[in-house]
């Protein structure tokens, strides 16, 4: 059976958060509009669309079991990224919305 949609957990290709504001969107590479996309440099760059929430935070979860939370910045329409370097390929991350 499927969980809900906000208790997915998810798999990308880092623990270090980069705010995407030292990189203009311009030079972001991105296939779709919302997800985790690699980005030229390896890295990948999440983006939600989530209108509503005050606070949206991104859970890393390393292979060892750690969790890192990461905050999404605000851009306009109601879309929120963060990009995070160096992050390895099958780690799990989800979304955490106000809290």
């Amino acid at each position: 059976m499927r969980r809900p949609y906000a208790e997915r957990h998810y798999l990308c290709t880092d623990l270090q958060a980069v705010p995407h504001a030292t990189l203009p969107l311009s030079r972001l590479a991105r296939r779709l509009p919302t997800g985790a996309d690699l980005q030229p440099d390896g890295s990948p760059h999440f983006r939600v669309w989530a209108p509503r929430p005050r606070e949206i935070q991104l859970v890393i979860e390393t292979a060892q079991g750690a969790k890192r939370d990461i905050p999404l910045e605000a851009e306009r329409d109601g879309f929120h990224s963060v990009r995070v370097p160096d992050i390895g390929a099958g780690t799990r991350y989800r979304y955490r919305l106000d809290g």
